[in-house]
Formats: structure tokens, sequence, C-alpha cells
């Protein structure tokens, strides 16, 4: 079991407190908006910071370039009074002047006088100022020219004065040109004396040039550099004027150029030195380190973030687990201080590693090299029933079914030989019982034990039961597609578009086709080529998207041969995880023949009420055309037969009034009694049941009918005695 160290645990501090897992966005991402916070200012603060640092290192690069400028303009300068100076000290300690001597010393120290075009001892006379040559760089100055010019300069200047301009002289450098140019000086000094004194005018004058003093060579060996120009303070005209040929290659780009000024004086002359400097390729290189940095802590930043991120995540998974672990962490971390318990913690972790392993619920195993098997956890048992200390040194591959053993022995000693990664395989192990079970070998890793032996492991995971799932989905899904193809109803599934995505036979059968493949490839769109009403048809489906329910409906559906029929279908929508409706699918049946039987039904009521309707006509008729006439003859024959007028002569006729008054009651009590059976029927009548006089109804009815036999010359004779019914 790993243990997880705290790095800011001191002996004698407090446990850590458990962590407390945000429930906000906020507190769940302030890890991730923390580094990235920190990381990007860490960057900004580190671009910023060697940012300056690089400019100031390339600021002191420049400045000291300039150093250099005026420490060389000073010191080469320096360098051409000192020569005039020994000159002078030369001539001042020589009693007798040998300019043979002098041009032969000077002759040797070629180096010294670099800094001028010609050397001079001027002296003033009675008969003014004469001027001998001590040194000439060239013979091409026309010397008698210069030394007029020379003269007339010396002679007009203070004693004090050391530097000389005023006067023009061309043609002297070949650098006249576009990238430089060089005014003349003059450079007096005055000889002294032997014992402190000084010749009376005399002076050694040096004739050169300005671009003397710095070199065009030195120039051009500083990178930085790119144009020298001195300026007269007094005069504001350039005295020196030197731009670097690879300028003009390429073409003068001010963008880049870090202009520097500084004044000094030469002697008692006061000069502008105006350098022009481009950061150089080391320095160029030094300023693209900040944007590198910057790219380099942005990158880290996202790495990092996203680092945290994914961090977090597993966290927030084992965040119940780290809040144990941090005691236990705090825990061994305070036994780990003492060394006289280090074995308890290693003792503890083991047992801890052991019921870690021994509460998966896969295999865990060790094999050799040569197959064995070396370590088993507890689910070993649970799975195989082999005991632990029966199966440890066995042969693993043997376990196996017998025609997978072979190929996992070539796949496992392929593993070996480092001729395939880790792999897993579906097989079947035995079990104590003799079966074999489902299971799927995993082989994952190869490591070195405590002996340096190698150690294969793995896992097995009991898929038995997971099979045994598949294959009964597997018939599941069999039986479901059986009873779909062999349903009674048609059964479908159709697109919003109206296409058909599947169908069964019974659908085909319904819609006059021979397999459901010619309704999956001939209709287009189900609503037109369907149904008889598409308007209907799409209102429904307007009505089940709405309601996201299923609808029934009855509805008239076309055939392949153009026929219509009647059918009854079941629709409903289905939507996809997102809602977004994905197809149709429902069911129908052949209702063509019950709506034929209904239709026909229907037709045979309106029949039946029309005859009915017939039948109160009639019964209204005989209760009007009858019952009236028929109270009349009752009337007439109670008159009779009651002889209310007067007694009548013949006794047959009172017999006869009675006869028909009798037989008109009855009449009119069988009228009643239709009457009360045609309401009956309507419903508005009820019968009760009572009991009656067999013979009296029998006897009416034979008196009421006397005389149709009489005339028929028939005999009725009543033969049914009351006591005998036991009415």
């Amino acid at each position: 079991m790993a243990v997880i160290g705290n790095d800011n645990y001191r002996p004698g501090l407090s446990p850590p407190k458990p962590v407390r897992g945000g429930t906000g966005w906020l507190s769940s991402n302030m890890a991730q908006l923390m580094v990235f916070l920190n990381g990007l200012i860490l960057t900004i603060v580190a671009f910023s910071t060697l940012s300056i640092f690089i400019e100031e290192i390339v600021r002191e690069g420049l400045l000291k370039t300039t150093e250099e400028v005026q420490e060389r303009l000073l010191t080469e300068y320096e360098s051409a009074e000192e020569v005039l100076n020994s000159l002078s000290y030369v001539l001042g300690t020589s009693n007798n002047y040998n300019s043979s001597k002098l041009k032969n010393y000077i002759s040797k120290s070629v180096d010294r006088v670099k800094y001028f075009e010609g050397i001079y001892l001027l002296e003033r006379n009675a008969n003014g100022w004469s001027a001998d040559e001590i040194f000439v760089s060239t013979k091409n100055i026309q010397q008698t020219e210069l030394v007029k010019k020379i003269v007339s300069v010396v002679s007009k200047a203070r004693e004090e004065d050391i530097l000389l301009r005023g006067f023009q002289w061309n043609g002297i450098l070949d650098e006249n040109d576009d990238n430089a140019f060089s005014e003349p000086y003059l450079l007096k000094v005055k000889v002294e004396g032997v014992d402190g004194g000084s010749w009376s005018d005399r002076y050694v004058v040096g004739f050169g040039y300005f671009g003397h003093l710095i070199s065009p060579e030195w120039i051009e060996n500083k990178e930085t550099i790119q144009t020298i120009n001195f300026l007269s303070t007094t005069s504001n005209k350039s005295l020196y004027f030197y731009r670097k040929a690879e300028l003009m290659k390429v073409g003068f780009d001010a963008g880049g150029q870090v202009p520097n000024n500084f004044s000094i004086k030469l002697s008692d002359f006061p000069v502008e030195v105006q350098v022009t400097m481009q950061v150089g390729a080391r320095d160029n290189f030094l300023r693209k380190i900040p944007l590198l940095m910057l790219l380099f802590g942005i990158t880290l930043t996202l790495i990092g973030t996203m680092y945290v991120r994914n961090n977090q995540r597993q966290s927030i998974k084992l965040s119940d687990m780290n809040k144990e672990l941090a005691h236990k962490n705090y825990e061994l971390s305070q036994q780990m201080s003492e060394r006289e318990r280090l074995s308890q913690v290693i003792q503890k972790a083991s047992r801890d590693n052991s019921a870690i392993i021994n509460a998966v619920s896969d295999i865990i195993f060790e094999l050799s090299v040569d197959e064995k098997i070396v370590f088993l956890n507890d689910t070993w048992k649970k799975v195989t029933g082999f005991d632990l200390d029966q199966s440890v040194g066995r042969n693993l591959f043997d376990l196996l079914y017998y025609q997978d053993q072979e190929e996992q022995r070539d796949n496992f000693y392929q593993l070996v030989k480092g001729q395939k990664k880790p792999y897993r395989a579906y097989t079947r192990l035995r079990t104590s019982d003799g079966t074999f079970r489902s299971v799927e070998l995993t082989i994952s890793m190869i490591r070195q034990d405590e002996n340096k032996d190698l150690r294969i492991v793995g896992t097995i995971t009991d898929v038995e039961e997971r099979r045994r799932a598949e294959r009964a989905l597997s018939e599941a899904e069999k039986k479901y597609r059986a009873i779909v193809e062999n349903a009674a109803s048609g059964i479908y599934q159709v697109t919003p578009e109206g296409q058909f995505l599947s169908a069964n036979a019974a659908l085909a059968k319904i819609l006059g086709y021979d397999r459901p493949e010619d309704i999956l490839r001939d209709i287009l769109n189900v609503t037109d080529e369907v149904y008889v009403d598409p308007a209907a048809r799409e209102k429904i489906l307007r009505e089940v998207v709405s309601s996201k329910k299923a609808k029934v409906t009855e509805i008239q559906i076309k055939r392949k041969d153009g026929t219509i029929s009647w059918a009854n279908e079941h629709i409903r929508p289905v939507y996809d995880d997102e809602d977004n409706l994905i197809f149709y699918e429902g069911s129908m049946e052949d209702i063509d023949q019950r709506k034929k039987a209904e239709i026909a039904l229907r037709e045979a009521k309106i029949e039946s009420d029309l005859a009915n309707r017939s039948k109160s006509e009639f019964l209204a008729n005989m209760s009007h055309e009858l019952r009236t006439p028929l109270n009349s003859i009752i009337g007439f024959s109670e008159i009779i037969k009651s002889q209310a007028f007067g007694d009548i002569a013949e006794p047959k006729y009172v017999e006869y009034a009675n006869s028909i008054y009798g037989s008109g009651n009855d009449l009119l009590k069988v009228i009643n009694e239709i009457l009360d059976v045609s309401r009956i029927d309507a419903s508005e009548r009820s019968l009760s049941e009572t009991n009656i006089n067999v013979s009296e109804l029998v006897s009416s009815v034979l008196i009421s009918m006397r005389t149709k036999t009489e005339k028929s010359s028939m005999e009725v004779h009543n033969h049914i005695i009351d006591s005998a019914l036991g009415l």
C-alpha cells in the first residue's frame, strides 16, 4: 500500500484537518484558478524582470561602448600630445638642433606619429617665422602651401592655445567620401628650455585629421557602433564623421538605432561626440529571451493548470479516501519519525495492502517465467473453489480450457520476450467441481521482485454472469425479433421526414406488399403515399409531438393496388437523451371488415328507426281512428242494453247489445294493451307480474267470438277448469 507523505510534517505538529471539498463552481475550481493566476503573475513578473534586466545589460553594453569611444578618443589624443611633448623635450634639451638626427629618431617611432600627417618646428626670429619639416607622412602634400597656412594659423593663435583650427585644407584624406569625412587640426606645443625657461617663440606643431584619433579599423571592429560624428560645440560644425560601409550596402535604417552623445575637451577645445549604435546580435538574442521565457511560462502555466485540473477531477472521486488517508498519513508519519516503530508501520501497511488486494472482486496473480503461480489473492478461492495453498506453484495455463492453453502460452512467452504488449483475452477457467467458468484473462505488466526475478502480474475477471446475461440478451433480442416479425399487427419505425426505418411482414401484408423490404424501398414519404388524408395525418403527428404521448386513431390507408381500407393505428414519438425527436414508432391493425360491419349495422339501425317510426305512426292512427268510433259503439250499445229510451220488444236485441258492449270493451282493452306494449318498447312502461283467471279469460274470448263461430256453424267448448289450474 502506497503511503502519501506530508512534506510539511514536523514532529509535534497537530494532525491535519480533513479536507472539505467545495460544492460551488468557485470552490471546486479555485485551485485551477489560483494555479493559472499564480503562474500567469509569475510569468509576467519574470518576463518584466528579465526584460528590465536584459535591457539594463544591453544599455550597459551600449554605455560601455560609449565609454570605450570616449576613452579611446582621449587616450589617442593624449598620445598625440605626448608625441609632441616628447619632441618638445628633446628639442629643449639639445643645445644644437640637428634636423637629420631628429628625423632619424622619429623614423624609428612611426607608430607614435601615426596621428599626424606632418610635424613641423616653427620658430619666430627677426625676419619672421621659419618652419622646418620634422616628419611628413606622404610627399604628395603641397608642403609650401601647407606650411604657409600652418604659420598663418599659429601666428594668430594665443600662446595658451594647444588645439588649433581655422584653416581649410582638402585633398589630404581618401576617406572624404559618403562613409567618412574628417576636418584637419593643428596641435601646438611650445619648446621648453633645459633650465625651465623657454625658447622664444619656438613651437612643435603637428598637422593631422580628427579621423586619426579614432581609426576606421577600430570602429569596424565594434559591432554595435554604426556612426561616429565629432561636432564643434562652439560652431556646431562636423569635425569628423564615419559610417560603417555595410550600412551603405543594406541601406540606412533609423529603426533600432540608439543615439548616445557626450561632450569632452581636447585640451581647451570642447567637442561633442555623437555615437549611433545598433544593438548587436548577442543583445538581440538576449532581448528575445524574455519572450521565450513568457511563452515558456505561459506553456508551463497551462500545463500546470491542466495538470491541476486533471488531479482535481481525480481528487473529487477520491475525496473521501483522501480524508481517511490524510489521518492515516499523519499516524504513519508519526510512526516513521520513530525508528523503533518502523517495523510496525511496515506490517500495518502490508496488512492494508493484503486487505485491499483481497477485497478486489478480480483475481490478482503473479506468475514466474516458467508459468508457475507465485501469488494469488483470496478471490481465487471464491471463483474457482481451489485453496490458495494448493494452487500456488501450479501451472496457470494447465487450469485453462484445453483448446485455449496453447494460444495463451504462446501469448505469454511473446510478452516475456518483449515481442508483445500487455494484452487481454477471453477464455475458460477450471473450477473445483470440474466445470469451466468464462473469464477475462489480463496480463498487465512485468516487474522484478526483491531477488531481481521476473514476475508477470495479471488479473482474472469472472465474466460468467456477464456472458450469461449477454446470451440472455441475445435470446431476448431473437425472441423480440421473432415476435415483431410474426406479430399479427403491423409494426414500424418511421423518420420525422416520412421515411420507413423498419417494418414487419404484417405491415407489408396490410399495405399490400409481399415483403417488408419492398416497403422500405418503394415508399419514400409515408404521409403522402400511405394515408388517404395527409392533412389529418400531419395533425395527429403534431398532437403526439406536443403531448409526447401515444395516440390511437382509426384512419384510412391506401394499399399498393390503390384500394382504400381502414386501419387502427397506435403511434408514439421517440426522443434521444437530449430531447430531440429521432423517429416515430407504432403499430397498425387492419380493421376494414369491422368498419364495414359497423357501417352495415349503422345502415340497419337507420332502417330499423324508419320502421319504428312507421309503427309509431300506425299506433297513433289506430289510437285515433279506432278508439274514437269504438267509444261511440260502446256508448250506443250501453244505451240499448240499459233500455234508457224505453223497453225493447225483442229480447234478442238486448242480448245483442250486451254482446256489442262486451266485445267493444274487449276491443278497446286490446287496443289499450297494444298501446301499452308500444310504450313498454319505448321504455315508457314496465311489465308487472300478477295472477289471472284463465277460465274467465277464455270465456270472454269465446263470447267475443260467438257471432263468428255461429256463422261458421262451429261449436267451441270451454274445458278449462280453474280448480285444475289452481288459479
